[in-house]
């Protein structure tokens, strides 16, 4: 299962969900609306039934801790004022999950 924190319109979300196959998920966490729509529609033109996208705050991910195998993200943990807490937990053994920056 693949994350990608701060999905935008969901393009990295929809190459993971191609990667991981019928059997794998990936999802994408967003805070705006105005994102999640844009990355539902680009979902359904892509056919991609095993993508899902989640409103949420990477400061508080609405997963279960270790549901995800990776974790992707292009910069938004940067955005946050939380940086080093967001980064030692979601790299920490306790919740699971590796952290793939890019």
């Amino acid at each position: 299962m693949v994350l990608d924190l701060g999905s935008g319109g969901g393009i990295d979300v929809l190459l993971s969900a191609k990667r991981v196959g019928p059997t794998g998920k990936a999802y994408g966490l967003d805070m705006t609306d105005e994102m999640l729509a844009l990355a539902n529609a680009n979902k359904r033109k892509a056919g991609a039934e095993n993508a899902e996208f989640l409103k949420g705050e990477i400061e508080h991910i609405p997963l279960p801790d270790n549901s995800v195998d990776v974790i992707i993200s292009n910069c938004v943990i940067n955005l946050s004022g939380q940086r080093p807490r967001i980064a030692r937990s979601l790299s920490s053994a306790e919740a699971g999950w590796p952290l793939c920056r890019f």
